[in-house]
């Protein structure tokens, strides 16, 4: 096929835009596809990338491979009852990776987890945020999941059978006050799935100003230079201590006043419980037909035998909608 792929300007699979410039990319890294497959042909990506830029783009699930089971006390999978009424079954989703900790280490897991090439996986986790899995089977989503939380890193899942509302990227600088430079330049991909924005100015971290944004899946630190992101549904340590410092894990952050940081501090300690159970993991027995649920922070690889008799459990993910 040539260098021909080097002028185009979306990928062919998921419909994301390339970044443009020198390098050559020979997988996508968004979807991880590799763009030098014969499929990728400039008469296909150009039809791609006329739907890209309607929003209507295309893709096949990437398969993954599940991790193997972990070892979990088993008083830790309660009976439960469906909440039918107030979920929504969802069968494919998109997860986007917005932050990681550590990613040397997510790389060598993702490795063991996703079926893609190292430099696919490597070139996801360098360039963030970006697209982990695009329209993949939800029951492919705890192999992942589990990674993602055990190396502290951030991310969104969103329903790939919906259609995201458009960005406003107006709204988030008019609300993002006199810091608009610091958000201006962020991807796009950042604000998806987070809903409606919360900003809160005057924030200092390790002494420098800084920009907190809450979001319905994330928590945005964003100074001039950088920015870092912390999933709520992951948060373990929620902490409001004196003269107006607020401890959210191994993040501190001071606020204005200790007026300002307790408002702040009752909003996130709501919202990463909400967050929590935002996903729930439904495992059914095909036997007995007794149900076990698990959240963003319970969540197993896979569904392991029932407790009661032992039988194959089925597993199905729910997304209840938070107030």
């Amino acid at each position: 096929m040539g260098d021909d792929w080097h002028m185009y300007t979306f990928c062919p699979f998921c419909g994301q835009k390339l970044p443009q410039g020198p390098t050559s990319f020979v997988f996508c890294p968004f979807c991880g596809k590799g763009l030098t497959e014969p499929s990728a042909t400039p008469a296909s990506l150009n039809a791609i990338s006329s739907l890209a830029e309607k929003k209507v783009a295309q893709a096949e699930p990437e398969p993954v491979k599940a991790l193997a089971e972990p070892s979990v006390n088993a008083t830790a999978t309660a009976t439960a009852t469906a909440t039918a009424t107030a979920s929504s079954k969802v069968e494919v989703c998109n997860l986007i990776l917005k932050d990681c900790s550590s990613p040397d280490l997510l790389k060598r897991r993702l490795t063991g987890v996703l079926l893609r090439s190292p430099l696919a996986i490597q070139m996801a986790v360098d360039r963030l945020p970006s697209m982990l899995l695009y329209k993949s089977r939800t029951t492919e989503l705890p192999s992942v999941m589990v990674v993602l939380r055990e190396t502290k890193s951030a991310l969104t899942v969103v329903d790939a059978a919906k259609e995201e509302d458009e960005i406003d990227l107006s709204e988030v600088l008019v609300a993002a006050g006199r810091r608009q430079e610091w958000v201006s330049s962020l991807p796009e991909i950042l604000w998806q799935g987070e809903g409606r924005l919360e900003y809160i100015e005057n924030v200092l971290v390790e002494g420098q100003e800084t920009l907190l944004i809450i979001g319905a899946s994330n928590l945005f630190l964003i100074d001039a230079t950088a920015w870092k992101a912390k999933t709520l549904g992951f948060l373990e340590k929620v902490l409001l201590q004196t003269e107006g410092r607020l401890r959210l894990d191994e993040w501190q952050i001071d606020f204005s006043s200790e007026e300002v940081a307790a408002k702040v501090y009752a909003r996130i300690k709501r919202d990463s419980i909400s967050a929590k159970k935002a996903w729930i993991f439904q495992d059914q027995c095909t036997l007995c037909a007794s149900v076990s649920q698990f959240d963003f922070h319970t969540i197993m690889a896979k569904a392991e035998p029932c407790l009661a008799c032992g039988g194959i459990c089925t597993r199905t993910v729910l997304f209840q909608k938070q107030n």
